[in-house]
């Protein structure tokens, strides 16, 4: 072999060296351009599957990243969304809420579940604070009329319970071990009304009693733990309705988070007016 082929076949041989030498370092990060803070991020996490789903006789869809456990409803039609607060955006595809065991990503949650509604809806959030037949109209707890009213709260009629009033129902029954009003607090919740300009029930707020101390505190648009906390409050009942789909949304978050309710309602009213699909099925039979 002269020496021109040699040296041919030397740089040829170098080169495929190289280039095995260089597609042996690519990372998988490097070769899809995406990571994540718990490792390499596929195209599936990237890119979040689109969920179809049925509520009472409408139809939606929203990526698999709004949903709480990230697979969508269950076998009984049941879910859960989960938005991250502040931004009361979708947690990130691939680190849902699900995933998270403490941490703001953890705590900063709005969680929205829906169901459909079987009774006028135009009634039903004051259904959350009216006397049901089987309520005692002497129970301090569940009468409004013998609540506390305090000071608005964020636009919202503030009613607590009056401990003292409840402890003596309570303890109504002699021989009895006896309940102290200052022990009530964490057993009990206050009642925050939302109406609209003509006074009708609007929204219901049902939060951990405000006499039991804060557990956050709200600096910079996050939470932060306050020195000493032992409990952390929450409002997990906040209920509206989704009046153009017949929907009742109840909503859980944590206490500190209450001032943000009517942004919480305008969020889900977006996201649901934009999965909107359009009449089930079910509902389009009834129709033909």
């Amino acid at each position: 072999m002269s020496f021109p082929r040699l040296a041919q076949a030397a740089l040829i041989f170098l080169l495929c060296t190289l280039l095995c030498a260089c597609a042996a370092a690519r990372t998988p990060e490097a070769s899809t351009g995406l990571a994540s803070e718990t490792g390499p991020r596929t195209s599936a996490e990237a890119t979040p599957e689109l969920i179809e789903f049925t509520l009472g006789a409408h139809r939606f869809a929203l990526p698999s990243n709004y949903f709480a456990d990230e697979r969508g409803p269950d076998f009984q039609g049941g879910f859960t969304l989960a938005l991250l607060w502040p931004e009361l955006k979708p947690y990130p595809p691939g680190n849902g809420y699900w995933k998270q065991t403490s941490g703001p990503m953890r705590h900063h949650r709005v969680l929205v579940s829906f169901s459909e509604v079987g009774v006028p809806i135009d009634s039903l959030p004051e259904r959350h604070v009216t006397l049901e037949p089987d309520d005692n109209p002497n129970d301090p707890g569940t009468n409004i009329a013998l609540r506390i009213r305090r000071p608005e709260r964020f636009g919202l009629e503030h009613y607590i319970v009056d401990l003292d009033k409840k402890a003596a129902w309570l303890n109504r029954f002699p021989g009895q071990s006896r309940v102290h009003a200052e022990d009530l607090p964490p057993r009990m919740s206050d009642w925050l009304i939302g109406r609209d300009t003509q006074g009708r029930v609007r929204t219901v707020v049902l939060c951990d009693d405000s006499r039991v101390p804060e557990g956050y505190e709200i600096r910079n648009e996050a939470l932060f733990d306050l020195p000493g906390s032992k409990r952390w409050p929450l409002c997990d009942g906040h209920y509206f309705t989704l009046a153009d789909y017949s929907l009742a949304v109840t909503a859980s978050y944590h206490r500190p988070i209450l001032r943000d309710w009517q942004r919480i309602e305008r969020a889900v009213r977006e996201i649901m007016k934009t999965a909107y699909r359009g009449p089930s099925s079910q509902a389009e039979g009834t129709h033909q």
